[in-house]
């Protein structure tokens, strides 16, 4: 809830709710698959855990949220 409501304070014209939170779900499944193929124990494949979401990033400037246009470039 933390993560969406920076989103939300960092938002510009580009802003999309579906599409952003589905970037966030799948940064968040990327954490986790990166988590279990680190790992040597056997651990739940479905268990989304608060490490795989505590790699989201919380800081504006490693987010990509000064975008010019959305789009086609005008060629």
């Amino acid at each position: 809830r933390a993560y969406l409501q920076f989103l939300y304070n960092l938002r510009d014209k580009y802003f999309g709710n579906a599409r952003d939170v589905r970037k966030v779900v799948q940064e968040i499944i990327k954490a986790h698959d990166l988590r279990l193929s680190a790992s040597e124990a056997q651990l739940d494949p479905q268990l989304i855990t608060l490490e795989d979401v505590q790699t989201l990033p919380m800081d504006k400037n490693e987010l990509q949220v000064n975008r010019s246009s959305i789009g086609f470039r005008k060629g």
